[in-house]
């Protein structure tokens, strides 16, 4: 089998993909970097305003005066803070008792909580200080909180997403052409699936798909042509076995003309007799021949033929007086003008033999018996051959299936030589043309 040759391309699908990826990931990191900085500026500038500030400060320590009124706490008692601080993640505390530090988020009251008291100073001068009621007195609570640490959060993943979406939506736009290609390729196989062998597979670009859809075509081509070379084969047997059938009933039919003749005594003398009983041999030769042919076709799946190089003249006038000799004992005239020219052709006896009888049976079932039949040579620059002309008797509808000229067709072009058929409303002409040597 021909190996089709691989094409290197410096620039093929690998090299595509790989371009499309770098190029959608320097545009989707840029992207990522200029919102990033987008992103950290708009939460600065929003979380920066001091009525902002205010706002979610105050909505904080409405939370927490609402936890501690609602557990009933006490100045006291301020263990319970830490299930409150849990909710509150991002928020650290400290509660004073005027200015004495009673409570932070940083440490626990009992132990380290002594020196961190000794250490402080008191409030001092404080703008986030907020009263807080407890159940038995009320003490100054003091938050620290960064307000803008979830918005930094959210608009980074936000950010991230927007880059990824970003980079999907790059790298498909880079290689739509290819995704569409395969899609049609997709598409074109379905088709060929479906039977349409007829149908080209669609062929764009000069890339790795380009070259398979290209293999598809020749895969294509290739599976047609088997098919079609399997039709032609069935179709060759068909014929063929026709053609041999049709060739086995015209002996046959001059072997019951022969013995009918012989059973009614229509002879006139012995030499008659013996001429009828030669002309039986003949044509029982003939059946035999045909009957091997056509076992050496079912055998092998063809017939040998064994072309010889013979002497125009000594072939074709056997040939035509066999043929004479046939139409006038079945009542037709028959007028020959026969003229010869030193010839070699390329005959095949068997082949002949069956010619003869198909020719013979064509005129004896269409031509009109009461008008003689002609016969004549007839010779071109590379051919010479021989020709019929009969008139055509009334047309008998169902009669004709072009199986004997058709055979005839046949077996000369096996022999490098022509059949060609003229004929009109009142006469019929066939015409052998053998190649010269």
């Amino acid at each position: 089998m021909k190996q089709i040759q691989r094409i290197t391309r410096p620039y093929g699908l690998k090299a595509r993909f790989v371009m499309s990826i770098l190029t959608a990931a320097v545009i989707s990191a840029a992207a990522f970097g200029l919102m990033y900085f987008i992103k950290d500026y708009l939460v600065v500038s929003h979380f920066d305003n001091p009525n902002v500030q205010s706002k979610i400060m105050n909505k904080k320590v409405t939370s927490l005066q609402n936890y501690v009124s609602d557990n009933n706490l006490s100045s006291t008692d301020l263990s319970g803070m830490k299930r409150w601080e849990k909710k509150q993640p991002l928020i650290l505390l400290e509660l004073y008792d005027e200015k004495d530090l009673v409570y932070s988020s940083y440490y626990h009251i009992d132990g380290v909580i002594e020196e961190y008291l000794n250490n402080k100073t008191g409030l001092g001068d404080r703008n986030n200080i907020y009263a807080i009621e407890f159940a038995d007195k009320t003490l100054s609570a003091v938050m620290y909180m960064d307000i803008s640490y979830k918005a930094f959060i959210l608009g980074s993943a936000i950010v991230f997403m927007l880059s990824i979406i970003l980079f999907i939506l790059l790298f498909v736009r880079n290689n739509r052409e290819i995704i569409n290609y395969v899609v049609r390729l997709g598409k074109d196989v379905q088709i060929l699936e479906g039977g349409d062998l007829n149908y080209n597979v669609t062929i764009e670009g000069n890339d790795e798909l380009t070259d398979l859809a290209r293999s598809l075509n020749r895969m294509r081509e290739s599976f047609r042509e088997q098919l079609l070379t399997e039709q032609e084969l069935h179709s060759a047997n068909s014929r063929l076995i026709t053609e041999m059938s049709h060739d086995l009933r015209t002996p046959l039919t001059g072997l019951m003309l022969y013995t009918e003749i012989l059973e009614s005594g229509k002879y006139k003398n012995e030499d008659e007799l013996k001429e009828y009983l030669d002309k039986i041999h003949s044509k029982a030769s003939l059946l035999k021949q045909l009957s091997d042919n056509l076992f050496e076709y079912a055998v092998d799946s063809r017939i040998a033929r064994k072309n010889t190089s013979e002497d125009f003249e000594t072939v074709l006038s056997q040939f035509a007086n066999e043929i004479t000799s046939e139409l006038e004992s079945a009542g037709f005239t028959v007028e020959k003008s026969m003229t010869w020219e030193k010839a070699k052709i390329i005959i095949d006896r068997n082949l002949m033999e069956r010619i003869s009888g198909n020719i013979l049976s064509n005129i004896q079932k269409y031509a009109e018996k009461k008008e003689a039949i002609f016969i004549e040579t007839v010779y071109s620059d590379d051919y010479c051959g021989i020709s019929f002309v009969n008139t055509r008797a009334p047309k008998r509808e169902g009669d004709s299936h072009g199986i004997g000229l058709g055979s005839v067709r046949s077996m000369m072009e096996q022999m490098n030589g022509t059949c060609s058929i003229e004929q009109t409303e009142e006469a019929f002409e066939t015409v052998l043309m053998f190649k010269r040597k």
